[in-house]
């Protein structure tokens, strides 16, 4: 599928939610080729700006897949939510703040990240120019993307695959809340099937 093949949004807000190393960049580049938008937010960078800003602050220093170490000290369900929700929350008002900007503008945007938690999902799933959707992708194909980032990357496997049942965790949790909230959940198995299944959800 090409642009000409598929409809340019108008001011559309698009969220990318998942897990972390679901997909998330690259889905979001491609979409924003394919349907022309030309500003796509990673909410990892408004992170990294709030740890300038934040230096001590434990809950945005850290993995959304290693802060349940601030609430425990194994992987359990409990504390990986714990620790996901916080590290989530804090940037909340961040990314409400730049989706009233672009709406105010009639500007369209992708925004793309895990920090797309269920609560800030809940309060924007009812405005009509916000189309919201989850990816999810198997254990093996979780693995196959980690092993492909630390490809383009300086960290080792140990870094992820230590944690891989945290970040399993929150595959099952943000696709279980986007089911939740009527949210169309895309299965990240093909890019381009991917890509395809979430432009038919935005032009439908």
């Amino acid at each position: 599928m090409n642009l000409s093949q598929c409809q340019k949004p108008r001011n559309k807000i698009i969220l990318i939610m998942g897990a972390p190393v679901s997909g998330k960049s690259i889905i979001s580049y491609k979409l924003a080729m394919e349907l022309g938008i030309e500003q796509i937010i990673d909410t990892d960078i408004i992170r990294g700006i709030k740890v300038i800003q934040e230096p001590k602050n434990q809950y945005v220093n850290t993995y959304s897949f290693k802060s349940w170490e601030l609430f425990g000290k194994n992987q359990s369900q409990k504390n990986v939510l714990l620790g996901y929700e916080k590290y989530s929350e804090q940037i909340e008002k961040e990314i409400s703040g730049i989706i009233k900007v672009n709406d105010s503008l009639g500007k369209s945007v992708i925004i793309e990240g895990v920090h797309l938690h269920p609560k800030l999902i809940g309060k924007l799933v009812k405005k009509n120019n916000v189309q919201t959707v989850c990816l999810s992708v198997t254990s093996k194909e979780h693995k196959r993307n980690i092993l492909n980032r630390l490809k383009e990357s300086y960290q080792q496997p140990k870094f992820y695959f230590d944690n891989f049942k945290a970040i399993r965790e929150l595959n099952y949790f943000l696709v279980d809340c986007a089911r939740k909230h009527h949210l169309p959940v895309i299965e990240n198995k093909d890019l381009k099937r991917a890509i395809s299944s979430i432009i038919k959800v935005i032009n439908g």
